[in-house]
């Protein structure tokens, strides 16, 4: 998206003129200690502080050579891309008292700065777990790097700025990125995309703050007589890569993407592509108790009838489960990132509600070699109607019409959406709304609602009509990986609901309530659940092989969210092209490529991805999957 701003002169945009006056300004850019106001170097006092202030020319950990290396590399990065937005800062751990050395990644504009914080965790040792007593029993709670954003942390950060910049100038936080343990300073293709992410990071909060900074993203950008655009569905069974390498679960994948037309403005040319933006994540189940059982109080504790979900008629009281997709990851191929373009990706993720897309995720994966996690079959330990059926979905006869009769007795058709959001990382500034948002913030809900109005030309509040964006529930969940007995790193969100029946539905059941409980059970303080949590996964993985780097959010959206989020995107005009989607389930294999109370009706139809008609070809199938008639 293009800066721009109304005091724009002599041919120089008032971003580049106000960087350029930042960068007058500024006298101790290359300073890797922060200093006061009159230049003097600002030190802890006490024992903390001694390295600062008894200090010899080596130190004993290096972390001095290391944090002078990461800024140099951002520098040089900058350099290479012709850009001199940002201004980074060092700041020794030693001298403030903190676990970690910081770089400080400043943008300013006018008399307004913007600061992302980058924690070097190499810097440091891993930080001993939190202590916490509830009601007499002592919990302990995994700590990690993005733990240490605080006030406490804000302060110090505008103590060492505040020898950088004038007096009049305000700081405003954009963020916090933990560049993890391992991620050289010499992995150049890495910083770049924290610097990628940096940069957005500070223009996004410039443009919150200021306003009218950068273009907005919506609907209307798109021009449908030379481009088309498309959504494809992959269900991937893999693992993808954060900027900076971590694992993430990545078993599907809609990517939507623009593509010039043949004959259009790139004739000659080859036809050009941008991605808009992908949405990774992958399908668990959440137990619902089925309308037959009875709670303490003797009434029926079952979801309503659904009304034709499957066809016309009626849910069967045996289902157990509701659906869930789980977003890990939503990423695009622009060059910048704001909330419309977020918001574009939660509306694409709603193909999967189109004819009941998701029940592909959980075609049987016969490359699996022992144990299949993800082995759908495992329904059997807990859904009554199939207790004494014998579900083999790796044999011969195990077809595809047979998954969607499993489907049809064990599993709702209505639809959860949830996403996992970073506590600290390269999205956090722009996601860590939904989080507030989810918890009832208004001024996070209002500005949600105008992104969406401003992404769909207003017909998303028209047709919304203040209905509710989430369920309300907000969880915690460990950020890492274990390793596997292959060597393999593997994203910890593999041990999910499905994954925990196929390990211990056999043999323990009580180990997956048990599991299950550390999410839902709200009841208990959440340092308990935590707690628990992770004993389980380390009891069933290996003490040595889990890994704890960080933590996320889940938060889940109500389905009027996404699916009006659709179908205002299609009324504003975006009609999208699905791809690799109609396909008839005609074999077991998945492709080798790379809520409850708020649940989705079942096979809802947005509008949006509808150009069957236009395009032709095997999109004319869209709307009439026999097989899924059956459920």
């Amino acid at each position: 998206m293009s800066i721009k701003d109304n005091k724009q002169q002599s041919g120089q945009s008032a971003m580049e003129a106000a960087f350029k006056k930042a960068g007058e300004t500024e006298q101790a850019t290359q300073s890797t200690e922060g200093r006061g106001p009159g230049g003097q170097q600002k030190v802890r006092s006490g024992i903390i502080g001694a390295n600062a202030r008894i200090r010899r020319s080596i130190s004993r950990q290096g972390t001095g050579k290391n944090i002078a290396a990461y800024q140099e590399a951002f520098q040089e990065i900058l350099k290479k891309e012709g850009a001199d937005e940002i201004k980074f800062f060092a700041v020794e751990k030693d001298g403030y008292g903190l676990p970690f050395s910081l770089i400080l990644a400043c943008s300013q504009i006018e008399n307004t700065v913007a600061v992302s914080t980058l924690v070097l965790e190499e810097s440091g040792e891993p930080l001993a777990p939190r202590q916490n007593n509830i009601n007499g029993t002592n919990v302990e709670v995994e700590r990690v790097p993005g733990d240490i954003q605080s006030d406490r942390l804000w302060a110090i950060v505008q103590e060492v700025l505040s020898g950088h910049f004038d007096a009049g100038v305000t700081l405003h936080e954009a963020g916090l990125i933990v560049i993890p343990r391992g991620l050289s300073h010499e992995d150049e293709p890495r910083l770049h995309n924290v610097v990628f992410d940096v940069s957005n990071s500070n223009i996004g909060l410039l443009d919150r703050v200021l306003g009218g900074i950068e273009e907005k993203y919506t609907v209307a950008l798109w021009d449908p007589q030379n481009e088309t655009v498309s959504a494809r569905l992959d269900f991937m069974a893999t693992s993808t890569e954060t900027g900076v390498g971590e694992i993430v679960r990545s078993d599907i994948q809609v990517a939507m993407k623009a593509t010039s037309n043949q004959g259009g403005h790139d004739e000659g040319w080859g036809q050009q592509q941008l991605m808009i933006s992908e949405v990774t994540g992958y399908m668990d189940l959440i137990y619902v108790a089925p309308p037959s059982q009875q709670n303490v109080f003797g009434q029926p504790m079952g979801q309503p009838q659904q009304q034709g979900p499957w066809g016309q008629q009626a849910a069967p009281a045996t289902q157990c489960y509701l659906p869930r997709f789980i977003m890990t990851g939503i990423t695009h191929g622009l060059d910048s990132v704001s909330l419309e373009l977020q918001l574009q990706g939660l509306a694409s993720a709603a193909v999967l509600d189109e004819d009941h897309n998701w029940a592909r995720a959980f075609l049987p994966n016969y490359n699996i070699k022992g144990t299949d996690m993800h082995d759908i079959g495992a329904v059997k330990y807990e859904c009554p109607a199939l207790a004494d059926v014998e579900v083999d979905t790796k044999s011969a006869d195990f077809t595809p019409q047979t998954l969607l009769q499993l489907l049809g007795v064990a599993v709702h058709p209505n639809m959860v959406y949830s996403m996992d959001i970073a506590e600290a990382g390269p999205m956090s500034w722009v996601q860590h709304i939904f989080i507030d948002a989810a918890c009832g913030n208004p001024k996070a809900i209002e500005a949600i609602v105008n992104a969406a109005d401003t992404l769909t030309n207003g017909n998303f509040s028209n047709m919304f009509k203040g209905k509710q964006l989430f369920t309300g529930d907000v969880t915690r969940i460990h950020n890492g990986y274990y390793v596997d007995a292959e060597g393999n790193k593997k994203d910890l969100r593999e041990i999910d609901y499905l994954a925990m029946l196929n390990l211990q539905g056999g043999s323990d059941l009580q180990v997956v309530t048990d599991y299950v409980d550390t999410f839902t059970a709200t009841n208990v303080p959440e340092d308990f659940r935590l707690q628990r949590r992770l004993n389980i996964l380390r009891g069933l993985l290996g003490e040595g092989s889990v890994f704890v780097s960080g933590y996320s959010r889940r938060v889940d959206f109500t389905s009027d969210f996404i699916m009006t989020l659709a179908a205002a995107c299609a009324a504003a005009g975006a009609n999208v092209r699905p791809e690799g989607i109609y396909q008839d389930m005609t074999t077991g294999t998945r492709p080798a490529t790379n809520y409850q109370r708020f649940a989705s009706q079942g096979n809802q139809h947005s509008g949006m991805f509808n150009q069957q008609n236009q395009f032709g070809g095997r999109g004319n199938q869209y709307q009439n999957m026999n097989a899924r008639t059956t459920w």
